[in-house]
């Protein structure tokens, strides 16, 4: 994404966020997955340490989102299958982009190498039909 846009989309967003427009909507957002934070920039040489950059998704609902079979990608297109995960009523989960093994509050890429742009870049959350759910630029 063009650097010039980036703080009118970003400014953009977070106002049809505050207005609950768009996909922000009520009915749009039911699922209520925001993301909580985006460490993009991990310490040190980001390909030597992958999982020091990480999204952390929040579940905001007061019930258990099933995301078997939801995506979430980048503005390049590399994709994270959510598999067999359930997230818990106000909880959080941290997606980390190298190796390890799973638990309920920690998810895995699985990439040799960095996704997320230090300078910023787009992430989307798609559920399981493809809808998107979540548009996020920082």
């Amino acid at each position: 994404m063009a650097e010039r846009y980036r703080a009118r989309l970003q400014r953009a967003q977070d106002e049809a966020r505050a207005a609950g427009v768009g996909i922000w909507a009520p009915a749009v957002a039911g699922h209520s997955i925001a993301i909580a934070f985006v460490h993009a920039n991990a310490k040190g040489n980001d390909r030597r340490n992958l999982n020091d950059e990480f999204i952390i998704v929040e579940n905001q609902s007061q019930r258990a989102i099933d995301l078997n079979g939801w995506t979430v990608s980048d503005a390049a297109n590399h994709r994270y299958l959510f598999s067999n995960f359930t997230l818990a009523p106000k909880a959080r989960v941290t997606l980390r982009t190298g190796l390890g093994v799973p638990t309920q509050r920690e998810l895995f890429w699985g990439s040799r190498r960095p996704i997320w742009n230090n300078k910023g870049d787009t992430i989307f959350i798609r559920d399981g039909q493809g809808y998107l759910v979540l548009s996020h630029v920082y």
